[in-house]
């Protein structure tokens, strides 16, 4: 089936009208063309993985971020460093799918030909025109893109925007313990939302300039690990003086680094084989992203979990029916009806 192609000009127009629906007293926007020559640093990674931090040096470094960043709480003091109307876009476009940030299933991308993909492909390019029209480097940050790498890449190939990406990764077992404490998911649930976030950011982003980052290296190499960045995705950092470089390298703290777990994989006992494959397959991918060999070995466990989703998709589809149809009920009438 052949992909509709969102116009440039449909794009422009609606950045031009959101810039307009600004309220009183905000500044003008001269949108007019986009710079020539842009590059885009996608940060693709799981939640709890250390995708803020690394946003936070590398605009540090030069690299723009959007306006209206989300503000820090108790669950990230540091700072999210990500968008909050870009993760409200994001969340609005689950929704329409039926689908969320954590869901267990995979989202099937027919829909990027339907309407709603055409949709949100102007969407997210006036939003890129509006945040990011006089930025020759820029950063997007949000862990939600995982789920969407086909549409973001769509839109900024419509733009003409370079793109190089970065995925940092972390153990699933840290990632699992953390979002028991924020959000008291099970381990298993993570592990699954997990595989989902980094077989997607791998796959979807080959043949690209990319880097691989474990959360542990960037926290306690983080000059060797931004040179790595820079060397595998030919990024030129904007502000990369000694001086910059060290109040940048200055903003990681040894510190965060909460739910550390041995490099064994003694701690996925009674789990999943799935989940030790797979973070070993991607830490082959740190020093070379094509190595053919981890590739492989993400296609199969791809394979494996497509399969296993016909196999427990249709009844999770059912469970989830079944809890918002309680849920609604008690909403209406404060209890379910017969």
């Amino acid at each position: 089936m052949c992909k509709k192609k969102i116009a440039l000009d449909k794009i422009v127009k609606l950045a031009a009208d959101d810039a307009l629906s600004e309220p009183t007293g905000a500044p003008a926007r001269d949108l007019g063309a986009p710079c020539r020559n842009q590059q885009a640093i996608l940060i693709l990674g799981m939640h709890r993985s250390g995708t803020s931090v690394l946003t936070r040096v590398i605009n540090l470094l030069g690299v723009d971020l959007a306006d209206h960043l989300m503000t820090p709480n108790w669950d990230n003091e540091a700072g999210y460093w990500e968008s909050f109307e870009l993760a409200q876009i994001h969340d609005d476009l689950f929704a329409l799918l039926g689908s969320s940030w954590d869901d267990l299933l995979p989202i099937d991308e027919s829909w990027l030909a339907s309407p709603i993909g055409n949709d949100y492909k102007a969407i997210l390019g006036a939003y890129l025109l509006k945040q990011f029209s006089y930025s020759p480097c820029f950063a997007i940050k949000d862990p939600r893109m995982c789920r969407f790498i086909p549409l973001w890449l769509d839109v900024l190939k419509t733009l003409k925007v370079q793109v190089k990406v970065v995925i940092p990764y972390r153990h699933p077992v840290e990632v699992a313990k953390s979002l028991e404490k924020r959000d008291l998911f099970l381990w298993e649930k993570t592990f699954l939302v997990w595989l989902r976030h980094i077989l997607a950011a791998e796959f979807h982003t080959r043949g690209l300039k990319r880097c691989f980052v474990n959360y542990g290296d960037l926290l306690q190499e983080p000059g060797q690990t931004m040179a790595r960045i820079s060397k595998q995705c030919a990024i030129a950092w904007p502000n990369s003086s000694p001086e910059v470089m060290a109040a940048a390298l200055a903003a990681i703290e040894p510190t965060y680094y909460h739910q550390r777990m041995p490099a064994t994989d003694a701690v996925f006992a009674g789990f999943s084989e799935l989940i030790p494959r797979a973070y070993r397959a991607v830490g082959k991918l740190r020093l070379r992203s094509d190595n053919k060999q981890a590739l492989a070995q993400l296609d199969a466990i791809s394979e494996c979990l497509c399969q296993a989703d016909k196999l427990y998709q249709a009844i999770i589809i059912d469970k989830n029916n079944d809890i918002q149809y309680l849920f609604d009920a008690y909403n209406s009438d404060g209890e379910p009806s017969e």
